[in-house]
This record gives structure tokens, C-alpha cells and sequence, in this order.
């Protein structure tokens, strides 16, 4: 059974539709990353899942229990749900102990488990030095901490967190991510997060849903995602990719094909149906792009980029100087202007319906 089931939900705001038939099936005990651009209905998905915002259609679930939809909206302080916010959301005037208790105070736990339960989950996060102080006297890791603590207190069995790393320092980041990995193994936790860093989704995620204009592109492994994205907006959006037209497609049935790419015969991964056709997409990531000595397609270095352990170089290939990206290992002996040749080590063609295929 799902801890949580998002079915054909639509929310739309005015004449606006933020959210177009979301439909997602996320396992108990899951990390489900929600990943998109700015704007493309990611928070207001969360929302609606917390109860903050009632949907127009389609049914929000939680194992057996109606959250959402058929005419029924429970309220969020009743649906068991944790929420992170990126501005922390904590009470300034109480102590750190005093956020972490506060709700099982409202459910009318007595004093002394109260106390015992904050105890030990503030031991949990690391922060029992710091019970009786004031949420302005710690850091913004400490904070986001306080807020986890909080969600472990009250038994959350789903947490959602809404870009909670944005407002840190990125040398704090590192060490946050590992903190919610650590929670969700400690609390067993469902956890939905929300962001627009691929790093932390990557890196975070057992699975991620990416975004685009109120739909879901694309639902699948962060591994998935990067290798195989379904469509031109997963391709483009996920490791810098890019994607290039090839030419006389055929595909070898076992999951490779060979096609023309700027002329040059180039060997790619494909779904295992694929049909041969003339012309096709084919997605791929700067890193797979590499210099070679023999053969290979002809390229004008166009300008370089130093990024430590690699210079990001803009290259010019084809006919009509299409602007293509690699990542050439520092220190190289390579200058802009300067003319090379590269091989494709490895593509995915998309699994778009082709012309030639579609159905008449």
C-alpha cells in the first residue's frame, strides 16, 4: 500500500491551473524528491498535500484515509503530517526544548512525557546543549534541526519539506542533507521534498518527480533520470544535458543503436522497441563528450571556462555552429579558436514518438 497517493489532482488559482491531473504513488518509507523551475506548481503540490490549499479535483490519500477530494478537505492539523519550511517557522519566544513540545502540548500530552519525548529526540538531532536557548542564539543548521526534532516529537509518519536548504550557506548544506538522510532512517518517515537544487535531489532522493508547467515530466530514480529522461525537458533540465538531431536511426534491438551524428557514425542507448527511422534526438551530458586524436567530429573551441578539476568548454560543431558543451579534465593544452575533433561516448536517443512511428 502507498503511505501516499496523489490521483488526477488539478488546482488552479483564478484562471490559472497550477496543478494539471498530478498523479503520483509514493512508497511508505520512501524519499521522494519534487524537482522543476521556479514557478512550474512544485510548492503549491506540497501545499495541497498539507492541507494548506484545497484542490479543485482528483483525490489526495494517505494509506486508507481521505485527505483530499470527493467533497472532503481535512484540515491539516488533523492529516499527521511534519512540514519543514524553509523559513524554519519556529516560535522566537520559546526556547528550543519549548518548539519541540509545543504540539504534543496541543494534543494534550501530560507534562512528564512531554519532556521525556523532547528529550530524547532533541538527543537524537544532536541538540540537547542546546534546550533552553532562544532559536535567534543558533545557527540556521541548528534551526533546521529544531525543525526535524519537531516533526520526530509529534510521530510524523509523513514529512514534507518545502526548499529547506535554501537558506544556508553551502558549506552547511553537505552537512544537512546527511541529517535528513539520518532522520529518515532513525524515524522511517515518509518524506516529500521540495527543490529547485538538483544536487540535493540527486543526492537525496529514492525517487524524483520533475516538474514542468503543473505536470509531471517525468517520475523515476535519480539514475533514471540523468541516463534515460523521457522526454526533451528531462533531458535538458537534469546535468546540463543536451540534445542533438541524428540522422538514419537503427537501432539494434538489444538496447543500442547506431545513427549519423554532424555526419559522423555514432553508437547510443535506445529503448529495446525502438524502430529504425531517418531522423531521431539524442540527449546527452558534457561529460560525454570527449577529445580524440583519430576521427571523431570536427569542432572550434569557443570559449573555456576554468571550474577546478575541469575547464567547461563551449564548442561550435556543424554547419551552422551549433553551441554544444564539454568538460575537458584541468590542467589542458586547449585554446579558444582552436580546432578539435570529439567522439560521443555515450547518448540516449529520446523515446519521443518519432514521425515514422506514430500511428496513422
Amino acid at each position: 500500500m502507498s503511505a501516499i497517493a496523489i490521483e488526477a489532482v488539478d488546482k488552479s488559482f483564478g484562471d490559472t491551473q497550477v496543478l494539471r491531473s498530478i498523479s503520483l504513488s509514493i512508497k511508505a518509507g520512501e524519499f521522494v524528491a519534487v524537482l522543476g523551475p521556479s514557478g512550474c506548481g512544485k510548492t503549491t503540490l506540497l501545499r495541497a498535500l498539507a492541507g494548506f490549499e484545497p484542490i479543485d479535483r482528483g483525490s489526495i490519500r494517505i494509506g486508507d484515509t481521505l485527505l483530499s477530494g470527493e467533497g472532503q478537505h481535512m484540515p491539516p492539523e488533523d492529516r499527521g503530517i511534519g512540514v519543514v519550511f524553509q523559513n524554519y517557522a519556529l516560535w522566537p519566544h520559546m526556547t528550543v526544548a519549548g518548539n519541540v513540545g509545543y504540539g504534543l502540548k496541543v494534543k494534550g500530552l501530560p507534562r512528564q512525557e512531554r519532556e521525556n519525548r523532547t528529550e530524547r529526540v532533541l538527543e537524537t538531532v544532536g541538540l540537547t546543549d542546546f534546550a533552553n536557548r532562544r532559536p535567534t542564539a543558533l545557527s540556521g543548521g541548528q534551526r533546521q534541526r529544531v525543525a526535524l526534532a519537531r516533526c520526530l516529537a509529534m510521530d510524523a509518519g509523513v514529512v514534507l519539506l518545502d526548499e529547506p536548504l535554501a537558506n544556508l550557506d553551502v558549506h552547511l548544506r553537505g552537512e544537512m542533507e546527511a541529517e535528513f538522510a539520518r532522520f529518515q532512517r532513525e524515524s522511517g518517515a515518509t518524506m516529500f521534498y521540495i527543490t529547485h537544487d538538483q544536487a540535493e535531489a540527486l543526492a537525496l532522493a529514492d525517487r524524483i518527480a520533475v516538474m514542468n508547467k503543473g505536470v509531471i515530466a517525468q517520475f523515476a530514480a535519480p539514475e533514471t533520470l540523468y541516463s534515460q529522461p523521457a522526454n526533451e525537458m528531462v533531458a535538458t533540465f537534469i546535468g546540463d544535458g543536451q540534445i542533438c538531431d541524428i540522422e538514419n536511426y537503427q537501432p539494434d534491438h538489444s538496447g543500442y543503436a547506431f545513427a549519423e551524428l554532424f555526419g559522423v557514425p555514432v553508437r547510443a542507448r535506445c529503448q529495446p522497441n525502438d524502430r529504425p527511422c531517418a531522423h531521431a534526438r539524442l540527449a546527452f551530458h558534457p561529460g560525454d563528450l570527449k577529445l580524440t586524436d583519430q576521427g571523431g567530429i570536427d569542432a572550434v573551441i569557443r570559449r573555456m571556462t576554468y571550474r577546478g578539476d575541469i575547464l567547461k568548454v563551449e564548442l561550435g560543431v556543424g554547419p551552422h555552429d551549433q553551441p554544444l558543451f564539454m568538460n575537458v579534465p584541468a590542467p589542458a593544452r586547449i585554446e579558444a579558436g582552436q580546432r578539435v575533433a570529439v567522439t560521443l561516448a555515450d547518448g540516449w536517443v529520446l523515446p519521443d514518438l518519432k514521425p515514422e512511428q506514430a500511428p496513422v
